[in-house]
């Protein structure tokens, strides 16, 4: 590649992509294609590893181990497209925190510096029907968005791959940070490919699987547990592999609720029945409703994996969003 020296005067004001003579498109580049056929080495050993990797017997840092060498080989819990679902079944719930308290919850996280006003967006409780429908059991996956890619490669690259190329060794990791946009483009391509109607979780579906329906804190029970998810407090500063963190799955099976990444819903922050609308920085950045997220991630606090908890996206690299598939019941 050659600069010339108009070029050469502005390369600190490039992109780092530009500057490399790499398209701003997805491309598939050689380190990907090294690995095409690592499985080759391991024969007869990823039905080994599968079973490991959720394996609440063993340590969380040998599941680790275990699904990040499926990472490599090719997850079989990752099937593009034919995703696992779960049953969620329709049920009468309580959403959301008593006014009565708001103050006992502030005075309990105030110390990461928590703002009262952001425990109020929960207020009130109330109750609703929420009707049967499925849930992704994994958060979307890198690889399963570069399926996508690979067949839109002008669509959104995301900004945790470095310089915009696929990580191969975290091909079973969540992927983050994309646009609200950029995932329902991924749930509408999705769709066509698989004749089905794929979409994302409300708020209010999230909040049933995340409190277990039972006004849980977090989806395993009240108490919170730096070993059941991956949340700031467990220092892995980093995604992990899907479904690793098995003590943290809710009664229905489904990984990830708290932590690893926040999760976009369908909705746009709204005010609960009779609540109060809270004009906080997400609002003031849009001066508009923003889009919610829900869950936590690994660059926050326990904080963020309450159920109850409800967030929303801010530019800034701690704010780490991806998504999960949803569909109707039938």
């Amino acid at each position: 590649m050659k600069l010339n020296n108009n070029e050469l005067s502005k390369i600190n004001l490039n992109s780092a992509r530009k500057n490399m003579d790499i398209e701003n498109i997805f491309v598939s580049d050689k380190y990907l294609e090294c690995y095409e056929n690592y499985k080759e080495f391991f024969p007869n050993k990823i039905q080994i590893f599968l079973e490991y990797s959720e394996n609440i017997e063993i340590s969380l840092n040998e599941r680790i181990k275990f699904a990040s060498i499926l990472s490599l080989l090719g997850d079989p819990r990752i099937q593009t497209m034919n995703p696992k679902m779960e049953k969620i079944p329709s049920a009468t719930i309580n959403i959301g925190l008593n006014y009565e308290s708001l103050n006992d919850v502030y005075e309990n996280y105030k110390y990461l510096g928590v703002e009262k006003e952001w425990i109020e967006k929960e207020c009130p409780k109330h109750s609703i029907e929420i009707d049967t429908f499925f849930a992704g059991k994994y958060l979307v996956t890198n690889f399963e968005y570069l399926c996508f890619l690979k067949e839109n490669p002008l669509a959104e690259l995301p900004t945790s791959w470095d310089l915009g190329l696929y990580p191969i060794h975290k091909s079973n990791h969540p992927v983050y940070t994309i646009s609200l946009n950029s995932a329902y483009e991924y749930i509408k391509w999705l769709n066509t490919k698989t004749n089905e109607k794929y979409r994302l979780l409300s708020e209010y579906e999230w909040e049933y699987l995340a409190s277990n329906g039972k006004m849980f804190e977090f989806p395993w029970g009240n108490q919170f547990n730096k070993n059941y998810c991956n949340t700031l407090e467990a220092k892995y500063y980093s995604t992990t592999p899907v479904g690793v963190f098995t003590e943290g799955n809710n009664e229905f099976g489904i990984c990830d609720l708290a932590g690893n990444v926040e999760e976009y819903v369908s909705n746009s922050y709204f005010v609960y029945p009779n609540g109060k609308l809270i004009l906080d920085d997400l609002y003031k950045i849009t001066n508009s409703p923003y889009p919610m997220t829900r869950g936590g991630s690994f660059t926050r606090s326990c904080d963020l994996a309450r159920s109850k908890r409800r967030h929303g996206y801010f530019p800034g690299e701690i704010y780490v969003i991806g998504f999960r598939l949803a569909k109707d019941g039938v």
